[in-house]
Order: structure tokens, then C-alpha cells, then sequence
């Protein structure tokens, strides 16, 4: 199979060696389609080793005679990791929380054609099955979209709240796709790439706001004629995440899904707890998803209630994985998928 390693210097290095050997209880994936992920190329940037193994599908192609519950040619959404099952957070049913996570992937690894899924791999859900019908490309999304249904149980959304996106990337869109599902009112897209912002407006959002042009906070109380019921910030931005919480109504809901970086002294997020308090303002954050997620992620795909592919805008193959990441790069790049 083709492998590829991380050189240490801000490239790949493509090596073909022996496919991994089956081992008892376990399968063995041949994978179809990967999509690149924002940690992907922060890994790259940071000089560290990225791992493509956020959001992969593929196939079974061997089964081990004592692996139950999977078969040959079963497609699947493959974790890039597994999870120890015995941490507090795994005790406690908050798998993506767990600490000790075993990566698929070994040292300078960054991509396979094909991939080993261990015993406790399998046994902690880390393959999560779709129907034979759909295509590798939307199964790549499973992961994601089980993320965003953590957002929507985390907020308690209910069918008619009216919901702010803050940042109008892949994340940000693939929510408003599961809020259109879900039964929004209301769903008011936030960038300051206009080409994003006509994406967002192709996919169903009722609004739009160019927030490097126009009082984003005054646009959003216009349009709520107050605030908002949810605002999911799905940006890294510490602004965007200030700014959610004039955009909210008394009572109101917001989930920090996309995470920051502060480097330490950075004052640049410096919360006033006055409205948070005044309004009884509930501010959560979210990572990662449950079991049921992928599962339900699965069914949404699967019964094509969501068709998350119409996301992907440039393709490339195994032997193509610099230019791969490099056009991820760009602002119009919303997801960028390597196929098998």
C-alpha cells in the first residue's frame, strides 16, 4: 500500500510498503476518501506531524473469524483514534473527553490505503456504519456532523429557535444544514468572505451578514428584533466570540464550538460577566461528540435527509496530498477531500 510520512520539514513523503497484517478480533479498511481538516493544516503550520485521520471512510475488505457485528464490504466512517474506556471521562459516557486516546496512526504517519482497526477499536465504536448506498465522499462527513449534533443537544435546541452561525467555514455551513433539518425559524449566517456568505445563502439560510462591512451586532438584534435564541460560534475568532453575546436574547444559548488558541497574557477574549449575569446568559462549549451522534449522523446521511458532499469543492488522490492541503488553504476551498 502507499503511505505517507511527515518529513519534519513541512512535506510528505510518499513510500509504498506491505498492507498492515489482520490480527485476531480485529478488520482491516481500505480507505475510499479523507477530508482535510483544520487541525491538518495547523499541524503543517506549527511544524508538527498532521495525521488525516479526522474524517475517513472506506470499506471492509478482511474480517477476522472471531469480529462480530462487521462484515466484508461493509462501508464505514473510520475515528482516526480509539478511546481507553477506562479514564473518568469514558466512565462517565464522554468518550471524545478521554485523555488516553490511541491514535490509528504511528509516529510520522499521515495517511494510508489501508488501515488496521484493532479489537478495542471496534469494540469502543470507532467504525460507524452507513447505508451501502452512500458514497464515500458524504460518509467523511459522519464525524463532523455528529459534532453538530452535540452542539444542538448541548443548546437544547427545539424545533422554531431562531439561530446565529458565526463563521460561515465547513463547520459553520454543515450546522446550518442540521438546523434546516432540524426545523430553524430563523438561521442568520455570519462571515467576511462573501463567497462563503453566497454559499451559505445557496444552502438555505434566511440571512446573511458581512460582518468586515456592516455593525454586525446591530444587524443581528434587527433581524431577531432583539436576539437570537442559539448563536454557535464556529470560528476561532475571540472576537466573534464576544461579539455572540450581544447578539443573544435574555435567556439565550451559546455554544464556543470552534475553540481558540490564546497564547498566554493574550487579553484579546476579556469577558464582561454583567450581561452573562444580568441575562442569564447559559455560554457552553462543545468537542467532539457521543456514540449516538455518529450513529445518528449516519442515519441523516443515510436516509439523505442531509447530503453533506455539496460542501466538498476540490478533490485530489494519495499521490497529490501537498497540493491537497495547499488549496485547503484558501478561502474558497470550503472542504477539500482526497480520494482513493
Amino acid at each position: 500500500m502507499k503511505i505517507a510520512l511527515y518529513n519534519g520539514h513541512g512535506g510528505l513523503d510518499l513510500q509504498t510498503i506491505p498492507a498492515p497484517k489482520l490480527v485476531t478480533g480485529g478488520a482491516l479498511a481500505r480507505i475510499r476518501a479523507c477530508g482535510i481538516a483544520i487541525s491538518d493544516l495547523r499541524a503543517y503550520t506549527e511544524r508538527l506531524a498532521p495525521r488525516f485521520d479526522h474524517k475517513l471512510s472506506g470499506e471492509i475488505v478482511q474480517v477476522s473469524p472471531k469480529t462480530s457485528g462487521i462484515e466484508v464490504g461493509t462501508r464505514i466512517y473510520i475515528r482516526g483514534y480509539y478511546n481507553c474506556a477506562e479514564c473518568s471521562a469514558c466512565r462517565r459516557g464522554f468518550p471524545s473527553l478521554c485523555r488516553k486516546r490511541t491514535s490509528l496512526y504511528d509516529n510520522n504517519q499521515a495517511f494510508s490505503e489501508y488501515v488496521l482497526l484493532p479489537p478495542k477499536f471496534l469494540q469502543t465504536g470507532g467504525a460507524t456504519m452507513v447505508g451501502k448506498n452512500v458514497s464515500f465522499e458524504d460518509t467523511t462527513h459522519v464525524g463532523p456532523l455528529s459534532n453538530c449534533l452535540n452542539t444542538l443537544r448541548a443548546v437544547d435546541f427545539v424545533p422554531g429557535d431562531r439561530t446565529v452561525i458565526l463563521g460561515a467555514g465547513p463547520m459553520g455551513l454543515l450546522h446550518l444544514l442540521l438546523l434546516k433539518a432540524a426545523g430553524a425559524t430563523m438561521v442568520i449566517v455570519l462571515d467576511v468572505d462573501d463567497y462563503r456568505l453566497k454559499k451559505a445563502l445557496e444552502l438555505g439560510a434566511h440571512h446573511t451578514v458581512n460582518s468586515g462591512r456592516t455593525d454586525a451586532i446591530a444587524e443581528v438584534q434587527r433581524l431577531t428584533d432583539g436576539g437570537s435564541d442559539i448563536v454557535i460560534v464556529a470560528t476561532g475568532r475571540a472576537d466573534a466570540m464576544l461579539s455572540s453575546i450581544k447578539m443573544v436574547r435574555s435567556r439565550g444559548r451559546i455554544d464556543l464550538f470552534g475553540g481558540t488558541d490564546l497564547e498566554p497574557g493574550d487579553t484579546a477574549f476579556n469577558l464582561d460577566p454583567k450581561p452573562v449575569h444580568y441575562n442569564e446568559l447559559r455560554i457552553i462549549g462543545t468537542y467532539g461528540s457521543l456514540l449516538n451522534d455518529y450513529k445518528k449522523a449516519a442515519e441523516l446521511i443515510t436516509s439523505k435527509k442531509i447530503s453533506p458532499s455539496c460542501l466538498d469543492t476540490h478533490y485530489f488522490d494519495i499521490d497529490h496530498l501537498q497540493d491537497a492541503i495547499s488549496a485547503a488553504k484558501d478561502p474558497k476551498a470550503l472542504r477539500v477531500v482526497i480520494r482513493l
